[in-house]
């Protein structure tokens, strides 16, 4: 029985690495196709043009948050809700349906008050008329919602592959439509919301097709009206994140000149990082945790897979925090390169976040997005307030104290509130190494820079590899996670020299 119990285990252990492998290239082909456009787009579009994209893009957000109530996200707790496939499939077929009405009623309302929105933008921002723009998009929102319902769906089913096949598909349409219209016809801002809404339709009806062939229509009104009061408070909640994560963007400006906004935002791209490292997991785990929560086991598999995830992040940290001073100096010059030192502390507070977002999951699983909802207006209250107490002052350097601050308040109130819902016991003493190492090497990269560029580069180097070495030492991995690693090294050695 142990041994079976183990098998399965292990074998979870190999779909969480598959899944969050092929999420994280999913992930990685949006990043590379903005670059692979960024030359189109640059040289076919004024600095204007963004500034009106930007408009579009963030109008369509909160819209899309406040009308589209995050219906997609409860599907996790509903498909799992029953251990019955018929059951699963209504509420699969319940989702997609109503995401597709919500749709509708959001683009009705939209193209209803066009004009007053097109009005508080040019209220908000000058004389930018953006009417076409977001007409175009409305028009869109019904099967922008089914693409986020399908993928939900396809995160929940755990059919990793077919998400990124999808991911992919996007980014294929989206390409070749932006060098149509944009190079070809020089359509400008007209022709990359175009570009941007073909991808979402077309991708939309691929994703309808696949799931209508897999998932019978099974409306139930009643489950509907329980989707919607679970996701209104996920909603409410999405308004906080979009608060937290943009609203330093909109005060340090008034108190700072451009120019400490341009050096904060280069160390708030490398800061972020750490998210698209956490990203690809979460998007495995945010839809998997519901299905893990169920096992037997789930006392013992959760806590590893924490420590394995926060092992990762630690990793990744570090590596981030040691380099990002020498990757700084060699691509931009030196008005920028102050950014350097405020990276490390951008790192340090996404990474904390990264933990908050795993405990945060735990809220949905037991049925509460109101913890979720709560969580996240308790950080946007924290962040405004130390925005205002802290930019005025410090600059760029507040927005960044505010910014960690903000997110340990967070992680504190979702580990609190999840070990509530449900206390797990995690492998403290095991963390406890991780942490601290990763933070004494972390430590050592900010407190002793090094002026040549190649010391710096080499001394980065052996500080990401001190850090496995150290945790070696310490003794960190149990004999068992020793013998399957020896055991993956004799496998993979075995394949290198049978293929060569």
């Amino acid at each position: 029985m142990q041994a079976g119990a183990q098998t399965t285990r292990s074998s979870l252990f190999r779909n969480l690495l598959k899944g969050t492998t092929l999420y994280s290239i999913a992930l990685f082909g949006q990043r590379l196709g903005s670059v692979i456009l960024l030359p189109i787009n640059t040289r076919f579009l004024h600095p204007a043009d963004y500034g009106k994209l930007e408009l579009v893009e963030q109008s369509m957000m909160v819209i899309s948050i406040l009308l589209g109530i995050q219906l997609s996200a409860s599907l996790g707790y509903f498909y799992f809700e029953q251990d019955s496939e018929k059951a699963r499939e209504r509420a699969a077929s319940t989702s997609m349906m109503g995401a597709v009405l919500a749709g509708i009623v959001a683009s009705i309302a939209g193209l209803v008050f066009l004009n007053p929105i097109n009005h508080l933008v040019v209220l908000a921002f000058g004389q930018i008329d953006i009417r076409l723009l977001l007409q175009i998009s409305f028009i869109c929102l019904p099967l922008s919602f089914a693409l986020e319902a399908g993928f939900s769906w396809v995160r929940i089913t755990d059919r990793p592959g077919m998400f990124a096949m999808a991911s992919f598909l996007r980014l294929g349409i989206t390409i070749v439509s932006t060098i149509t219209l944009v190079a070809g016809f020089r359509l400008g801002v007209l022709g990359v919301v175009t570009s941007s809404n073909t991808a979402i339709v077309g991708v939309a009806c691929v994703l309808i097709v696949y799931f209508l062939k897999r998932t019978p229509i099974l409306f139930d009104r009643h489950l509907l009206v329980r989707m919607f009061k679970f996701s209104v408070p996920l909603a409410l909640g999405s308004v906080a994140m979009f608060i937290i994560h943009f609203g330093d963007r909109f005060i340090l400006p008034h108190y700072r000149p451009l120019a400490e906004l341009g050096i904060y935002g280069i160390a708030y791209k490398i800061g972020m990082l750490i998210s698209l490292v956490y990203g690809s997991f979460h998007t495995y785990w945010s839809a998997q945790v519901f299905a893990v929560a169920k096992r037997d086991d789930a006392s013992v598999v959760i806590p590893r897979i924490f420590t394995y995830i926060l092992l990762l992040l630690s990793f990744c940290a570090v590596g981030l925090v040691v380099f990002c001073r020498p990757v700084i100096r060699v691509l931009t010059t030196p008005e920028f390169q102050s950014a350097a030192i405020l990276a490390p502390l951008i790192i340090a507070a996404y990474y904390v976040r990264s933990i908050s977002d795993f405990f945060r999951c735990f809220f949905l699983v037991e049925g509460h997005p109101e913890y979720e909802a709560a969580c996240n207006w308790i950080g946007a209250a924290v962040c405004l307030g130390t925005y205002f107490l802290l930019i005025p002052r410090y600059g760029m350097w507040g927005a960044a104290s505010a910014t960690a601050i903000t997110f340990v308040v967070m992680a504190l109130i979702a580990i609190t509130w999840s070990y509530r819902l449900r206390p797990y016991h995690f492998e403290v003493g095991r963390i406890v190494k991780v942490v601290m190492v990763a933070g004494i090497i972390s430590a050592i990269g900010v407190a002793f820079p090094v002026q040549s560029r190649i010391l710096e580069i080499v001394r980065s180097m052996v500080l990401v590899l001190a850090f496995p070495v150290i945790l070696y030492w310490l003794r960190f991995a149990t004999e068992r996670e020793l013998v399957q690693a020896r055991s993956l090294l004799t496998s993979l050695r075995y394949r290198l020299l049978k293929n060569t």
